[in-house]
């Protein structure tokens, strides 16, 4: 169940919508298949009190996908999910706040995306990188992203292992800003932090130029 829903569509756009998803297997706003197609300028989640069930926006087995200026919040799932077989897309300026999981998620054999000057506040997870069943999780980019206030880690990287696929790698992470991450409700073993590049497995991640507890923003965006 999806509000809307494109599948197996190329060159289509999703604009200035209020989209809600109802059931938990679901998202309000789904890509699949198919190739450039865009959501952007939406709103999608539920209301303060009344957290709605399913994903915000779901980009799943497609490519160049372009998803950007959107607002998710109080979804029950990732908020905004670049999941399984998701390549060469770009998600960039969304707003992800207070959601049950990941503020954004890349996963799942996603590779060559990049994720820029997003806000993750209030979130279980502000960004996650992670392989559970196909992978790796592999060359995408991470930079200039703002995390806040979100109750396990600021941005999360790693994989299952237990097979030579399952992990994270190649992906870059540089010039993001976490703050007030790790509340202390993550993991008994203390595996929560700002940045943690070691949730699992990883090979060749590079983490360099990130900044922790400070409220200047540290890249700028050419408009």
């Amino acid at each position: 169940m999806h509000a809307i829903s494109l599948i197996f569509s190329d060159h289509s756009s999703v604009q200035h919508v209020r989209a809600v998803g109802q059931w938990d297997w679901g998202a309000a706003i789904t890509i699949y298949g198919g190739t450039k197609n865009e959501v952007s300028y939406s709103e999608t989640g539920g209301d303060v009190g009344r957290t709605t069930l399913g994903r915000g926006i779901w980009a799943l087995a497609t490519s160049h996908a372009y998803v950007h200026h959107n607002h998710v919040h109080h979804a029950a799932k990732h908020a905004l999910d670049f999941d399984a077989y998701t390549s060469s897309s770009v998600c960039w300026s969304n707003l992800c706040e207070d959601n049950l999981q990941e503020g954004i998620f890349v996963e799942e054999n996603s590779h060559d995306n990049v994720i820029v000057d997003n806000t993750c506040r209030r979130n279980k997870n502000g960004i996650g990188v992670y392989t559970l069943d196909v992978g790796p999780v592999k060359n995408n980019m991470f930079f200039g992203n703002t995390l806040e206030d979100n109750s396990m880690n600021g941005i999360t990287a790693g994989g299952y292992g237990h097979n030579v696929t399952k992990h994270s790698e190649a992906n870059v992470f540089f010039s993001n800003v976490a703050n007030g991450n790790n509340k202390g409700s993550g993991e008994s073993d203390g595996s929560t932090a700002q940045f943690n590049p070691m949730h699992g497995a990883n090979t060749g991640d590079y983490w360099f130029g990130n900044v922790v507890g400070t409220d200047e923003k540290k890249f700028n965006p050419i408009p």
